[in-house]
């Protein structure tokens, strides 16, 4: 019987993957509330590599502390305090031949502060989000300190033993929304802003400065 292509072996740019069987980032419900990495959850990702799985992609790990996703139930890789969690995992998930890779994100918009903290929702764009809070268009002058923090999370997943980094850009999140497309009124008002500061594609310098870093 001819083998399945599924079980054989997957380059992802330097890295290779021991089959095409690979865990989609999601939440888990075992986040702790203060952004490490518990055994629970540990165990978790382990027995999935255990069971075989060729790589597995650590979901919505935000790379600042101080906004999380819309739980407090947080996954971060924003402090170098979470790299001794996340090289525990690497190195119990190596073991099974697994490749790990976290999924980073700025929550932005859609980050749980205004329940949790009173603290304001700032996007891309001035709208309502998915929790009912006004989010608030953030400034040029915000955005660099943003690029540089997945930057300095990226190279906190390296030093932690993982195998590469899965940028968050699905959804509302920051590294996709720069403009929010559905945003029609706040494209326009940020595109002015952007001719003001001579930048000629919001989107497209963010995430090239973001791969950068």
């Amino acid at each position: 019987m001819t083998k399945s292509k599924l079980y054989t072996p997957l380059k992802i740019g330097s890295m290779e993957v021991k089959n095409r069987v690979m865990m989609a980032p999601m939440s888990t419900g075992f986040e702790p509330a203060d952004g490490s990495l518990s055994e629970p959850i540990i165990n978790y990702w382990v027995e999935r590599a255990k069971g075989g799985v060729g790589l597995i992609i650590i979901g919505a790990v935000t790379i600042d502390s101080e906004v999380p996703y819309q739980t407090p139930q947080t996954i971060s890789l924003g402090e170098d305090k979470f790299i001794p969690g996340f090289k525990e995992l690497t190195d119990r998930c190596h073991a099974y031949g697994a490749k790990v890779m976290p999924q980073i994100a700025y929550m932005g918009a859609e980050s749980c502060n205004p329940w949790f903290k009173g603290i304001e929702a700032v996007g891309p764009s001035s709208y309502v989000n998915a929790q009912g809070f006004q989010c608030r268009e953030m400034r040029l002058d915000e955005i660099p300190p943003i690029i540089k923090k997945y930057g300095e999370t990226a190279l906190r997943a390296k030093k932690a033993g993982c195998d590469g980094v899965q940028v968050h850009c699905a959804c509302v999140y920051d590294a996709r929304c720069l403009p929010l497309p559905s945003a029609k009124q706040a494209n326009r008002q940020i595109r002015r802003q952007l001719r003001q500061s001579s930048e000629t594609c919001f989107r497209g310098h963010s995430r090239n400065s973001l791969c950068r870093r």
